[in-house]
């Protein structure tokens, strides 16, 4: 009786962060919508309708979520500096295990997703729609760096697909998985809409690390929420690393989102004013203050509490900041197909 309780109250306890990730995705891409045609077409960002975008957020979203599950691994990792009991050890590691059942399922809708965005941005591009011709498809990756991108995720989902399989058998460093995840989440970055501008290197390389900086920070607050929140014990220990790893995450994205913006705007403080795209990114500098502040609140108040295992409202905070980091990246995704 007592486990049918625990473990209807624990599927409870994730439905509010599903919940408010899912509304926060769907905020951000209609609002990035509204944005993008707010303004008129001078500055190149087009208005594709809702398709693209939204395809393009779930692909991200399946990334991240790859990404978060390959952070978790290393944040379960005993702790040299102090002893490791035996009952946080199998603790770390029902929850290793527990996440490591979601990857590869999670990895086949990343592959899926990005063969579907694929095929659409292909048709769009030629004028065919989804009814495009095979060799249609095949010229679109030969002239279309984007378009390769995309088979890059796709065999980078597949290969952590593949090491999720391998590692319930043998022994599998725990960075390969996330190195791989980061390839697959950084390859459309490298080829998007950053990489036509005046300073192509720092363009593009910014673009990159403002990607994976991302997919680490919110795929791991992600896998954490999911997977560590719910044990008490176990969160004690994980929080303050993450903690850590998000603060250095928060930094890396702003300064990386900053140089590509202003990149992109031509260093110009009034296209922020008069274009679509400087509206995006004012609404994206909005979310990331807004992380900002909940970050410090589960930094300095709530992971304490947690810690002297007493803290309450970790489940409830941390669900607004995915929200927040989910609507970012809607408005992102609309960036990304400009």
């Amino acid at each position: 009786m007592s486990s049918t309780t625990g473990s209807t109250e624990h599927r409870g306890s994730l439905r509010s962060p599903l919940l408010t990730a899912g509304a926060g995705a769907l905020v951000g891409l209609a609002l990035g919508l509204a944005l993008a045609t707010a303004f008129d077409r001078s500055d190149g960002l087009a208005a594709d309708g809702l398709g693209l975008p939204a395809l393009r957020l779930a692909v991200d979203i399946a990334g991240t979520a790859v990404v978060g599950l390959s952070v978790l691994g290393l944040l379960l990792r005993p702790s040299t500096r102090h002893g490791t009991t035996a009952t946080a050890a199998k603790a770390a590691s029902t929850a290793a295990r527990t996440a490591g059942g979601f990857v590869v399922a999670v990895a086949a809708a990343w592959a899926l997703l990005a063969l579907i965005l694929l095929w659409a941005q292909a048709g769009a591009a030629s004028g065919d729609g989804l009814t495009i011709a095979l060799p249609r498809l095949i010229d679109y990756l030969d002239a279309v760096a984007a378009g390769r991108a995309l088979l890059v995720v796709v065999g980078a989902s597949v290969a952590c697909g593949v090491l999720a399989v391998l590692g319930r058998h043998r022994a599998i460093p725990r960075w390969a998985p996330l190195l791989i995840a980061l390839l697959g989440m950084t390859a459309l970055p490298l080829t998007g809409h950053a990489a036509v501008t005046s300073l192509d290197a720092v363009a593009v390389a910014s673009a990159a690390v403002h990607a994976g900086a991302a997919s680490i920070w919110v795929g791991g607050l992600a896998a954490v929420i999911l997977f560590v929140a719910p044990r008490r014990g176990l969160a004690a220990r994980v929080l303050p690393r993450y903690s850590t790893v998000a603060g250095w995450c928060l930094g890396i994205v702003a300064l990386s989102g900053l140089l590509s913006a202003l990149i992109r705007i031509d260093l110009t403080i009034s296209a922020l004013f008069t274009t679509g795209y400087g509206a995006l990114i004012l609404a994206k500098t909005g979310a990331l203050v807004l992380l900002a502040v909940f970050g410090a609140r589960l930094r300095f108040r709530v992971v304490p509490g947690v810690v002297r295992h007493h803290g309450r409202g970790l489940i409830g905070w941390a669900s607004v900041e995915l929200g927040v980091m989910l609507l970012a990246f809607g408005l992102a995704a609309v960036l990304a197909i400009a």
